[in-house]
C-alpha cells in the first residue's frame, strides 16, 4: 500500500473517531435533556394536580363529615381536576390502600414500591419510566396528608414520543456524521495526495536516475520538508551527475592512456623482437651481439620506464596518494637538487637552483616529481643552463635548450607528444613528463603555463596556494 493512501487512511479513521465521538456526545446529552425534561414536567404537572387537589378538598371540607362522605367528595373532586386537565396524562388516586380512581390501566402504587425518590415542598415524590403496550410511560406519585387523610396522588404519562424525538434526533446525526466523516474523507484525500504529489515526482526523477538519466531534477515549490528533501535530491542527483562524468572522463582518459601506449609499444617491441631473432638465428660477430643486446636493454628500459609513467598517471587519476600540507620551499629545493646534481654533473648542465623563506602547501614527493620531469625535459632538449627559482608562490623553470614550437604548446602537455620523436626517443622520451607534471599541478589546485622559443629556452612556470 502506497504512503500516501496510508496516510489518508489514517487521517480518514482519526477524523471518523473525533466526528463519532462528538456525535455520540452530543447524542447522549440531548437524549438526556429530553427525557430529564419529560420527568420534571411529569413532576411538575404532577404536584400541581396535588396543589389543586389539596386546596378544593379543604375548601369544601367540614367537619363532621363521615368517612364515606369524606372519600366520596375526594374521588368526586380528583375525577373533576383529572378530567379538566389538557395534557394526556392519566391520573390515579388511593386511600387507606384503596383506589378511588385510576384512570390508567397500571397499577402505579405497585410499580413505584422500589423507585426514585425526590423530595420536594416537604414531600417525597417517587418516579420511575415503565414499558407498557410497546410504549414507555413515566409514573409519578406522592402521598399526602390532606384534613387528616392520607391521600396517594399518581401520574401516569406516555413519554414515547420523546424517546422517538431521541431515535429521530439520532439518525439525523447519524446521517450528518457520516455526510461529514465522507466530505472529510474527499478534502483529506485530496490535500494528501496533493501535497505528496512531490514525492512521487521523487520518485520518478529515482527510477530516472537508477536507469541512468542523470540529468533527471524535481522542481521545487513551496518552502516545506517536502520542498527541503527535493532540494537535497537534486543536490544529490547533480553530484552523481558530476561525480558519473568525471568517472567516464577518467575511463576515457585511461582509455586513449592504454591506447596510445599500445601505440607506442609497437616500435620497440618490433626492434627487440627482430635483434633477439637475430641474436638467436643469425650468426653475429661479437661488435655485432654486443650492439644487439645494448639496443634490446635500452629499448627495455625505455618500456619499463612508458609504464611506470603512466601508472604515475593512472594512480593520479584515481587521486590516490596525495596528501596536501604547509611544506618549505627549501625543503623541497634541498631534495630535489640532491637528486639532480649526479645528473646535471654528467651531462654538462649548470644548475641553478634558489629560493626565499616561503610555505607552499603540496605534496613534497608529487612536487619533487614536477621539478624532476622539468628538469629532464630541459635536459633532453640539450639546454646547458637550467634555472630553478620559487618566489611568492610561484616556481619557475627555466632553460636555454632548443625551445618549443608556438603550435606545439598547445599539445605539449598531451600524453605521448613529442615535438621530435626521434630526438625525444634518442634521449629516452617517452612523451608522458608533461602529462604528468599537469595532473600533478592541477591536483594542487595550482596553475600551470609555458612560455618557449625556439633557439631560446623555455620557461615553464607553476602557481601554488601559499
Amino acid at each position: 500500500m502506497k504512503i500516501r493512501v496510508k496516510l489518508a487512511l489514517l487521517a480518514v479513521s482519526l477524523c471518523a473517531l473525533a466526528i463519532a465521538a462528538c456525535c455520540t456526545v452530543l447524542i447522549i446529552s440531548a437524549n438526556g435533556n429530553s427525557v430529564n425534561t419529560a420527568i420534571d414536567s411529569a413532576l411538575s404537572e404532577q404536584h400541581l394536580l396535588v396543589q389543586s387537589f389539596q386546596s378544593a378538598l379543604r375548601n369544601t371540607y367540614e367537619d363532621g363529615l363521615s368517612d364515606t362522605t369524606q372519600q366520596s367528595l375526594g374521588k368526586y373532586l380528583f375525577r373533576q381536576y383529572s378530567s379538566g386537565s389538557l395534557s394526556r396524562s392519566q391520573y390515579a388516586m388511593r386511600k387507606d390502600g384503596e383506589y378511588l380512581h385510576n384512570g390508567s390501566e397500571l397499577d402505579p402504587a405497585d410499580i413505584l414500591t422500589d423507585a426514585k425518590t425526590r423530595s420536594g415542598n416537604g414531600t417525597e415524590v417517587k418516579y420511575t419510566i415503565v414499558m407498557h403496550d410497546n410504549a414507555r410511560h413515566i409514573v409519578v406519585g406522592s402521598a399526602n396528608t390532606i384534613n387528616g387523610g392520607v391521600y396517594d396522588i399518581y401520574l401516569v404519562k406516555n413519554i414515547e414520543q420523546v424517546y422517538s424525538s431521541n431515535a429521530s434526533l439520532t439518525a439525523k446525526l447519524a446521517a450528518v456524521s457520516l455526510g461529514l466523516v465522507l466530505l472529510t474523507a474527499a478534502v483529506l484525500a485530496y490535500s494528501v495526495f496533493r501535497v505528496l504529489r512531490p514525492l512521487k515526482a521523487l520518485q520518478g526523477s529515482a527510477a530516472a536516475i537508477a536507469h541512468g538519466d542523470y540529468q533527471s531534477r524535481i522542481p521545487v515549490k513551496g518552502k516545506d520538508e517536502i520542498a527541503a528533501l527535493s532540494v537535497s535530491f537534486n543536490a544529490m542527483a547533480e553530484a552523481v551527475e558530476k561525480h558519473v562524468a568525471e568517472i567516464k572522463d577518467v575511463a576515457e582518459a585511461r582509455k586513449l592512456l592504454l591506447a596510445a601506449l599500445t601505440h607506442e609499444l609497437k616500435t620497440p617491441m618490433t626492434a627487440i623482437i627482430g635483434y633477439s631473432e637475430a641474436l638467436m638465428k643469425t650468426r653475429l660477430t661479437q661488435e655485432q651481439r654486443e650492439e644487439a643486446a645494448a639496443y634490446i636493454n635500452a629499448e627495455c628500459s625505455r618500456i619499463e620506464r612508458l609504464s611506470q609513467k603512466l601508472m604515475q598517471l593512472i594512480a593520479l587519476d584515481g587521486g590516490s596518494g596525495i596528501t596536501i600540507a604547509p611544506t618549505p620551499v627549501t625543503e623541497l629545493f634541498e631534495s630535489v637538487e640532491k637528486t639532480l646534481l649526479p645528473i646535471a654533473e654528467r651531462d654538462g648542465v649548470a644548475l641553478d637552483m634558489a629560493c626565499g623563506s616561503e610555505t607552499l602547501s603540496m605534496d613534497a614527493d608529487l612536487m619533487a616529481s614536477v621539478l624532476i620531469n622539468l628538469f629532464d625535459n630541459a635536459r633532453k632538449a640539450h639546454a646547458k643552463h637550467v634555472h630553478i627559482v620559487c618566489s611568492g608562490g610561484l616556481i619557475s623553470v627555466t632553460d636555454d635548450g632548443c625551445g618549443i614550437p608556438a603550435d606545439s604548446v598547445k599539445r605539449i602537455m598531451e600524453p605521448f607528444y613529442m615535438v621530435d620523436k626521434s630526438r625525444s626517443r634518442k634521449a629516452g622520451g617517452v612523451g608522458l613528463g608533461l602529462a604528468l607534471v599537469k595532473r600533478i599541478v592541477a591536483m594542487h589546485g595550482g596553475k600551470l603555463s609555458i612560455l618557449s622559443q625556439i633557439e631560446l629556452g623555455t620557461c615553464v612556470e607553476i602557481e601554488l596556494p601559499i
